[in-house]
């Protein structure tokens, strides 16, 4: 049986961690579609296996964080790469970086 999702508002969350391109499709995309299996107020798990809970990050906390700290781990060239990537803008194999004059 598919995990069912919530009708319950989903839980808020902050990002503390991931990989470059995770972090990118969170900034691009946000968390939809991601959900946890989650406890009520006992912290007991739901006798019915597959209930979980839908994911929210405060999209405008996190695109300022990340603007003012991402170049502290990667440079922009390399975050258009992830980014276009992602996007599915421009296909892997057709990307190349041409050196200007």
């Amino acid at each position: 049986m598919p995990p069912q999702s919530s009708s319950e508002r989903p839980l808020r969350v902050k990002v503390k961690a991931g990989t470059l391109e995770r972090l990118v499709d969170v900034l691009l995309h946000g968390l939809q579609g991601v959900s946890v299996a989650f406890s009520d107020d006992n912290g007991e798990m739901p006798l019915r296996d597959g209930k979980q809970r839908d994911l929210k990050v405060d999209h405008l906390d996190f695109s300022m964080v990340w603007w003012n700290s991402f170049r502290s781990f990667v440079t922009p060239l390399v975050l258009f790469e992830v980014s276009a990537r992602s996007s599915m803008l421009i296909p892997v194999s057709d990307f190349s970086v041409v050196a200007a004059p």
